[in-house]
């Protein structure tokens, strides 16, 4: 049976425009079987050899123009083997990284070299010329495609981008432009954090046995020579990876490494964050008399809110993973309800009636809060705790008995005498040593989460 072979022309006609890397020595019209291949392609053709003779079976119709109607056929003398594509990528700038959309802008360069085993030629046959520059659409081309885009899916480059032929049939071809690629944003050491974007190209259209993308001499890194830097982003590592992917379309992955500046955020919400954590519990020691502790306390609780809502702007609207600094704020701002709280019942304390009776359970609970060795004179044991009313009052000013007043004295264990006041101060005074330690602690933790 006779082997199946591509259309050809039945004749072949001289243009003024031909290849230039092809002798034109023949008549015209010529047939393809009465041609010599053997002067233009002496790799594949030996003299006299006809051109149904050869293992190949990719064959020409056109020699004159580009390759006529086979412009589209990948170079590829063996079709068996896939045709190796180089790549070299530069990265020119971030032009923007949206956290909350999780679109990553960047202007790149691709250069991109193959082989094409139909475009090589002697220098020596040609004046020493040994390299051209010809028009995309007259040379075969690469489609690759940005597979993970935030719009629309299209081809990098544009006929405007010449291509470069060597002699040995080397052909470099170099666009460029800008690519938006989606990223998967992970906040949770925000402002601290740093984001692993990837750019994902594929040979759209061939197979991983037809065409491979591949790092261009086996150099991974990315280059950044002309790299601009970004406001908000410092650029950590760029990387080649080629990726794997069975018998679909080759694969090649640029993986950026991009840590966030945080200088800003430190100084326009963690600071001011800070400060007002450390003013919150001094609502403690404002004067009862001034009738601020409540609005104080409230303007604490706002402010804090107000800085959560500001984080949350610069989220993405997702519950995984969340961050650190947001769990932080909660928590601040749960405290900071609580002081309202307590404010508000230190304030109740203060201005109960004196003529009541001090309740022994607050009197106790007070008891326990207060640390021994930071309050010495406030020990439990051996203390007696007077608790101070009008009735007693009225009984110790009728106590005249000298032989009491001695056995008193003779006592050696400390008297504090309270009223609802006085526990009211000491409770305030105690939950600011509290809230103080506390506040302190969940600093820490927050620290120790971000730098992780």
């Amino acid at each position: 049976m006779e082997p199946v072979r591509l259309p050809q022309k039945k004749f072949y006609r001289q243009r003024a425009h031909s290849n230039p890397m092809t002798d034109h020595n023949f008549d015209v019209p010529v047939k393809p079987e009465d041609m010599d291949w053997s002067e233009h392609y002496p790799d594949f053709y030996q003299t006299g050899q006809k051109i149904t003779d050869c293992p190949h079976r990719v064959e020409f119709a056109d020699i004159g123009c580009g390759y006529g109607g086979l412009l589209d056929l990948r170079p590829q003398a063996d079709l068996s083997q896939p045709i190796k594509i180089g790549i070299k990528l530069y990265l020119f700038s971030i032009n923007n990284f949206d956290e909350i959309s999780g679109i990553l802008s960047a202007v790149v360069g691709i250069s991109m070299q193959w082989k094409d085993f139909r475009l090589g030629w002697t220098p020596s046959s040609y004046g020493g010329v040994n390299i051209l520059t010809v028009p995309k659409d007259k040379i075969w081309t690469p489609n690759i495609y940005l597979i993970d885009p935030a719009n629309e899916m299209k081809a990098i480059g544009d006929g405007k981008v010449i291509g470069r032929i060597l002699f040995d049939g080397s052909v470099i071809w170099s666009p460029g432009g800008l690519v938006q690629s989606l990223c998967n944003v992970n906040m949770y050491s925000f402002p601290f954090d740093t984001q692993v974007c990837t750019i994902t190209f594929t040979l759209w259209g061939y197979l991983s046995a037809e065409a491979i993308l591949e790092p261009l001499d086996n150099i991974t890194s990315v280059d950044s020579l002309f790299y601009t830097e970004n406001g908000q982003w410092e650029m950590k590592k760029a990387i080649l990876i080629p990726l794997d992917n069975g018998s679909r379309s080759s694969l090649l992955q640029v993986q950026l490494t991009l840590r966030r500046r945080a200088l800003y955020f430190v100084i326009n919400m963690l600071a001011p964050i800070l400060l007002l954590s450390v003013l919150n519990p001094l609502v403690f020691i404002l004067p009862v008399d001034s009738g601020e502790r409540v609005s104080f306390a409230v303007t604490i609780f706002l402010s804090f809110a107000v800085f959560l809502t500001l984080i949350n702007d610069n989220m993405p609207k997702s519950s995984e993973p969340m961050a650190a600094i947001s769990y932080f704020l909660i928590v601040i701002m749960c405290m900071s309800t609580l002081i309202i709280v307590f404010t508000i019942l230190n304030l109740y304390l203060h201005f109960k009636e004196e003529e009541k009776e001090v309740n022994k359970k607050l009197v106790l609970l007070l008891r326990y809060l207060k640390l021994s060795w930071l309050f010495k004179r406030y020990r439990m044991k051996g203390t007696r705790i007077i608790v101070s009313s009008k009735e007693n009052n009225k009984c110790s000013e009728n106590r005249t008995d000298n032989s009491n007043l001695e056995q008193i004295e003779r006592e050696k264990t400390d008297v504090v005498k309270m009223n609802w006041k006085s526990l009211a101060n000491e409770y305030d005074r105690i939950l600011m040593y509290y809230y103080y330690v506390l506040i302190f602690f969940v600093w820490i933790i927050l620290i120790l989460l971000l730098s992780v």
